[in-house]
């Protein structure tokens, strides 16, 4: 009986030091400092691009009708109530070398936007080149404002930019800069009111291989079942027209750089291309817009190798934007 009780105090011995000893090796939780979680963060709303440089795009009409444009959000994240009921000051400054970084990086051609060709909006006045962005008690978000007076003044074949930065100084110590959205690339897109992808409703296209004599292949016929034709915008009035095809889908030589030019007041169409003097409005056609329903009726013809020649008819209408 007594070897039995030293046994069991020997193995109660032998659990009770175990569980010590692991107790022991347990890791101690220790107070982590408060760091950034009680600081306002402040940082532009973008879309890191796969190089991780923060880039918008933003689109204004080619109109001489002064309009507004929000260039980027600013946002700022608030610990608590009390920084949130505090007003705050953000300064941000136009910085081109933004640009050029964002140009090397992507192999693009942005320019930046002439300044001439715009004003700070009044909600964010500007000295020199630097933005004064203002966070009244309760708001989490402000947008960077700019009015463009004319932007028929503006050189369509340019690709615009704002590059735009945040300096590091925020009023009152209040906010701490996010280094990671500090920094942005807004292109400003250039934009008439055609500009867009549109869907084809009907039409048809005839290959001729000369006077009356239609070519027997499956490159005429409807095209109502292709792709989505694409408007963009070349000029105030005018659109550059990609993706008609032919009836079997395949692309179609002869009218390259193809272009409509719409009177604004009478909404007629005046079809060309810049590749072929030869392509022209079909006589006795429509070629007009309806604003009504954002839909373009488009008849036209031109000459591939005399006395061949083609004939397009097409009716689409305005699907969203591109």
């Amino acid at each position: 009986m007594c070897i039995m009780k030293f046994i069991n105090l020997r193995v109660i011995a032998f659990f009770v030091l175990t569980g010590l000893l692991f107790s022991a090796c347990e890791k101690v939780e220790i107070a982590k400092p408060l760091g950034d979680r009680g600081q306002t963060i402040v940082k532009l709303m973008t879309s890191p691009n796969e190089n991780g440089t923060n880039y918008n795009l933003q689109s204004i009409e080619v109109t001489n009708t002064s309009q507004t444009l929000d260039v980027i959000e600013i946002r700022r994240d608030v610990p608590n109530e009390a920084e949130l009921n505090k007003t705050l000051v953000v300064t941000i400054k136009e910085d081109p070398i933004a640009i050029v970084n964002f140009n090397n990086i992507n192999g693009t051609g942005l320019v930046p936007f002439p300044t001439a060709s715009y004003t700070p909006d009044p909600s964010n006045p500007r000295t020199g080149g630097e933005y004064k962005v203002t966070f009244q008690p309760g708001e989490i978000a402000k947008k960077l404002k700019i009015v463009i007076p004319n932007a028929t003044a503006l050189d369509l074949t340019n690709q615009y930019a704002l590059g735009l930065t945040i300096l590091v100084a925020v009023s009152d110590g209040q906010g701490r800069v996010s280094f990671e959205n500090r920094t942005a690339v807004v292109e400003v897109g250039l934009k008439n009111k055609w500009d867009g992808i549109y869907s084809i409703v009907s039409g048809t296209v005839t290959r001729y291989t000369g006077p009356g004599v239609p070519a027997n292949d499956a490159l005429s016929g409807s095209v109502a079942t292709n792709p989505d034709p694409i408007l963009s915008t070349v000029g105030p009035f005018t659109v550059e027209i990609t993706n008609l095809l032919w009836a079997n889908g395949q692309g179609m030589a002869g009218i390259d750089n193809l272009r409509a030019t719409v009177d604004p007041a009478t909404n007629l169409v005046t079809m060309f291309a810049l590749g072929n003097a030869t392509l022209a409005n079909w006589a006795g056609h429509i070629n007009k817009y309806d604003p009504a329903t954002k839909t373009f009726y488009l008849a036209f013809k031109w000459t591939s190798t005399a006395p061949a020649y083609r004939e397009y008819e097409v009716v689409i209408k305005y699907k969203g934007p591109r």
